[in-house]
């Protein structure tokens, strides 16, 4: 069935996927889950409402199409999105929702940690590794010892999320007027 291209699952509007995250038949929760990882990017927004208003079931589907577009997605834009949603459900104010948001992000955390260094890098970030001398060194592992964000800062405030997104940083340096 691919009269416009399309396959079948994803010519569904994203509104009408996501009612069937609902649906009383379980192969049409998962068919409208198949094809809301494939819609990728286009679906993340109304996903996240989903999740902050839905059942109990469209929630835990909506979690792990989240947790998929995070983690299996190719385009940074998909990838970037999901983990905003993510980021969003963690503080959400259902216990049960927050929970597993903050399940997909921390199973993730070296992807997590890689993406937001690649960021901080790119906005002018100074990152400091420890090195043999250190007593907390680990031959077999990369460990951030602390990040600079002085006047080379090019991220301003709102793009210290991507330091957020270090959770496990114990040491961050802040010098300089930097970009606001």
């Amino acid at each position: 069935d691919r009269a416009n291209g399309k396959p079948a699952e994803v010519s569904a509007s994203i509104a009408d996927l996501i009612a069937d995250l609902d649906s009383d038949e379980y192969a049409a929760r998962k068919k409208a889950t198949r094809a809301l990882i494939q819609s990728g990017n286009k679906a993340v927004t109304q996903l996240t409402t989903a999740a902050e208003d839905g059942s109990l079931e469209v929630r835990i589907r909506v979690s792990r199409i989240l947790r998929e577009l995070y983690t299996g997605a190719q385009e940074d834009t998909t990838i970037d999105a999901a983990e905003l949603a993510l980021e969003t459900l963690a503080e959400s104010d259902s216990r049960p929702l927050s929970a597993r948001a903050n399940r997909g992000l921390n199973s993730n955390y070296e992807r997590r940690k890689q993406r937001a260094l690649a960021q901080i890098k790119r906005l002018g970030g100074g990152i400091n590794y420890l090195d043999a001398k250190d007593w907390r060194f680990d031959p077999n592992k990369e460990q951030i010892a602390y990040i600079v964000l002085g006047s080379g800062w090019k991220g301003g405030d709102v793009r210290l999320k991507y330091v957020r997104r270090l959770s496990r940083l114990e040491i961050l340096y802040l010098s300089g007027k930097g970009e606001t």
